[in-house]
């Protein structure tokens, strides 16, 4: 009698300490989205394409509100020739749903830009889906649509 009650007692603190674990992961996997997210809007604020480069998946789609769609190749090039410059960007009304290692966020992007040299302003609604991938967050796909 005592043995099974040592084995369930030992079970469980082995059941407790992987449920913990796996707790622990899922938590910092959602903590870090949040800073994945700053650091991408700071990278494309600052053209900063090796950093856009780290955060974005090799099969990248990225999607823009005029239906033009570029893979990672072309968003990076975009940045580094000027074709896309942010000046200013707010971010509105931010929601993030997690689907185990996919995190799907939504918000409006309200941005200044001076893209080829040409000032302008957007305000879009828009959709990021970011994978869990050793130990990292990568941006796979991007739709914007005008507000």
């Amino acid at each position: 009698m005592k043995i099974k009650i040592f084995s369930l007692f030992l079970f469980s603190i082995i059941l407790l300490g992987i449920t913990s674990k796996a707790q622990y992961k899922i938590d910092k996997e959602k903590s870090s989205i949040v800073s994945t997210l700053q650091r991408f809007k700071q990278a494309m604020l600052d053209s900063d394409t090796s950093i856009l480069s780290d955060l974005t998946d090799n099969q990248l789609t990225y999607g823009h509100s005029t239906g033009k769609l570029q893979d990672k190749k072309a968003f990076l090039a975009s940045f580094a020739t000027g074709l896309t410059d942010f000046t200013k960007i707010d971010i509105l009304d931010e929601r993030i749903q997690y689907f185990d290692d996919v995190a799907v966020v939504r918000h409006i992007l309200s941005a200044d830009t001076d893209d080829n040299k040409t000032p302008g302003h957007t305000d879009l609604k828009i959709l990021l889906v970011w994978k869990w991938e050793k130990n990292k967050w990568k941006l796979i796909t991007r739709q914007a649509v005008k507000i």
